[in-house]
């Protein structure tokens, strides 16, 4: 079964206008809240998302990030990543810069 997740940005929240929107245009959606460094908030995003696989992952600037990494760490659980401004020039993703992932077609259509 295929898992929509939103990921927001640095200073914004699930309560953001795109956390608000995702949530009542895809009420199954994952849309949750992630706060302090990196580190901490990658390791909520691996616990939400530990027995989930095809994955739609969106993420917006630092949730852009977070969804990049993510994808790169697990390509195999990953269906789709959306990247709305994602803020890929930061160092943590420096490592990742070498990664190619597939696209296809609609990004929030199941098949």
């Amino acid at each position: 079964m295929t898992t929509r997740v939103f990921i927001h940005g640095l200073e914004s929240s699930s309560q953001g206008t795109k956390g608000v929107y995702f949530r009542s245009k895809y009420p199954d959606m994952i849309v949750e809240d992630y706060t302090g460094p990196l580190e901490n908030r990658m390791v909520r995003l691996n616990g939400l998302l530990a027995d989930k696989t095809d994955l739609i992952l969106v993420g917006s600037s630092y949730g852009g990030l977070m969804a990049a990494i993510y994808a790169c760490d697990h390509p195999e659980k990953v269906k789709k990543l959306i990247l709305l401004a994602p803020a890929l020039d930061l160092t943590p993703f420096r490592p990742y810069l070498k990664n190619q992932l597939g696209h296809t077609g609609d990004p929030l259509s199941r098949p």
